[in-house]
C-alpha cells in the first residue's frame, strides 16, 4: 500500500524507534463498506485484503510489530501534508513535527486556501498542535505537492543544525517560489524570487535555505551564476559558476554542498556558505563561497575567502563532507594524516 522511501525519520512507538515518512499511497483502511464488498467478485476476507483506494498523500509508520498504519488526524478537513525537521532533542526522543493543513472551503466545494498548522507525533498520536501565521501579500495560496522540500539550516549560534523546512519550485516567469515555515517564530514566509539577469538568465534551482531570528537568504543557481539572495532585505549578490570547463550541468549542482561558517563579527550568529571542491581534484581542495554582511546586516558581497580555501598536504586526506560540531559551534573539516585527525573550525 506504500513505499518506505530511502528519507524517513524515526517515531517512538511503545518505547521502541520505527520509520515514519509522508508519502504517495493507498489508505490503510479498518473496515469496508459493505456496497465495496457487492462489487467484488472475492470474499469478504480477500476483500479486505486487497482492496485499493485512491493514492494520496498520508501518514505512514510502523508499529511495534513493524507492521504498516497510517495517522489520521481527527478533523476531516485537515490533512498531514509533510514533515518538518525536529530538533536534536525532539529526534532522539522520537517526536516527529508535523505540518498540517486545514481546507478552508467544504467537503462539497473545497477551496484553493489553506490554513496551516505545526503538531507533535509519537506513539502513533498527534499533540501540541499549534496555529501558523497564514501566507500575507499578492498570493495566499501554496501548492506543497508538486514542490521540492529542503531542510533549513540555523544562521544562530545557540540553536541546533536545522531551523525549519523550505519547499521551492519553478513558477512563472521562470522564478522559484521559495516557502520557508520557521517553528519557533510559527511563521511562513513565502517569496517569489529571480535572477539578476533576467533577460540574459533564468532561475534554474533554489540550492540551500538559512534562517534564523534577524537573518534569511538561500542560494539560487542561474545558468551561470551562483546568486545568494537575503530574503530580508531583498539584496542579492552573486557570483560565476565558472561552469566552462569537461565537467557536466549536474556536476556543478551536485559539488555544492551547504553548510554555515562562524561570524567571527558576532559570536552569536552564523554566516551561509556553500563548499566545493577545487578545480578538477575531487580530493585535493576545497573552498568555500560566503556571503560576507556589513555591520548594519546587508549583505555586500559574495566572496572565497582565502583562509578557507583548503589542500591537504601529502600524507593527508579529507574526510568526506565538514563535520557539524554541535550547538554554540559550527563545521569543521577533517584531516587524516597518519594516525592522527586533524580539525580544521571553519569561521571567517
Amino acid at each position: 500500500r506504500a513505499a518506505l522511501p530511502y528519507n524517513f525519520y524515526w517515531m517512538l512507538v511503545k518505547g521502541q524507534m520505527r520509520p515514519a515518512w509522508v508519502g504517495k499511497g493507498q489508505e490503510i483502511t479498518k473496515s469496508i463498506d459493505i456496497t465495496d464488498i457487492w462489487g467484488s467478485d472475492m470474499s469478504a476476507e480477500d476483500t479486505t485484503k486487497n482492496y485499493k483506494t485512491k493514492s494520496d498523500i498520508h501518514f505512514y509508520y510502523l508499529d511495534e510489530n513493524f507492521k504498516l498504519q497510517q495517522l489520521v488526524t481527527e478533523k476531516k478537513e485537515e490533512r498531514i501534508v509533510d514533515i518538518i525537521q525536529s530538533n536534536l532533542a525532539q529526534a532522539q526522543k522520537g517526536i516527529i513535527t508535523v505540518l498540517i493543513a486545514k481546507n478552508l472551503g467544504t467537503e462539497t466545494r473545497p477551496s484553493y486556501i489553506n490554513e496551516f498548522s505545526i503538531a507533535n507525533t509519537m506513539n502513533g498520536k498527534i499533540s501540541s498542535q499549534v496555529k501558523m501565521q497564514n501566507l500575507v501579500g499578492a498570493i495566499d495560496y501554496r501548492n506543497l505537492v508538486d514542490t521540492y522540500a529542503d531542510k533549513v539550516l540555523s544562521l544562530a549560534s545557540a540553536a541546533g543544525e536545522y531551523h525549519g523546512m523550505m519547499w521551492y519550485g519553478l513558477d512563472s516567469a521562470q522564478r522559484q517560489r521559495v516557502t520557508l515555515i520557521d517553528v519557533e517564530q510559527r511563521q511562513i514566509f513565502d517569496k517569489m524570487i529571480s535572477s539578476q539577469r533576467m533577460v540574459q538568465d533564468s532561475a534554474l534551482l533554489v540550492k540551500a535555505g538559512f534562517q534564523s531570528q534577524d537573518r534569511k537568504g538561500v542560494f539560487l543557481i542561474t545558468n551561470s551564476e551562483l546568486e545568494y539572495h537575503d530574503l530580508n532585505s531583498n539584496q542579492v549578490v552573486s557570483k560565476s559558476l565558472n561552469r566552462y570547463s569537461f565537467f557536466g550541468d549536474t556536476n556543478f549542482v551536485e559539488l555544492l554542498f551547504p553548510i554555515t561558517i562562524i561570524d567571527s563579527q558576532d559570536a552569536s550568529k552564523k554566516l551561509p556558505a556553500l563548499f566545493t571542491t577545487e578545480q578538477s581534484g575531487l580530493e585535493r581542495g576545497v573552498r568555500m563561497l560566503v556571503p560576507v554582511y556589513s555591520k548594519e546586516g546587508k549583505v555586500q558581497q559574495m566572496v572565497t575567502p582565502a583562509r578557507l580555501r583548503l589542500k591537504s598536504e601529502k600524507g593527508c586526506k579529507p574526510l568526506e563532507s565538514p563535520v557539524y560540531l554541535g550547538e554554540k559551534s559550527g563545521y569543521a573539516m577533517d584531516y587524516q594524516c597518519g594516525n592522527k585527525i586533524i580539525r580544521f573550525l571553519l569561521k571567517y
